[in-house]
């Protein structure tokens, strides 16, 4: 049989632990809340964004 890759060849699957940052559900949750508390600026964006996804659809 031919040899296994190396490790770095190979692709990462879901169970493959990783030494990076975890990003879950709370964690986006937490980040969301802090741009839109008292962040005008943030909700004009959005709003500007879903408006111009819906003119697409027009």
């Amino acid at each position: 049989p031919p040899p296994n890759p190396s490790p770095s060849l190979t692709p990462h699957t879901a169970s493959t632990p990783t030494n990076g940052p975890v990003i879950d559900r709370d964690k986006v949750r937490e980040a969301l809340m802090t741009l839109v508390q008292d962040n005008d600026q943030f909700i004009d964006m959005i709003c500007r964004a879903l408006q111009q996804s819906i003119a697409i659809f027009d």
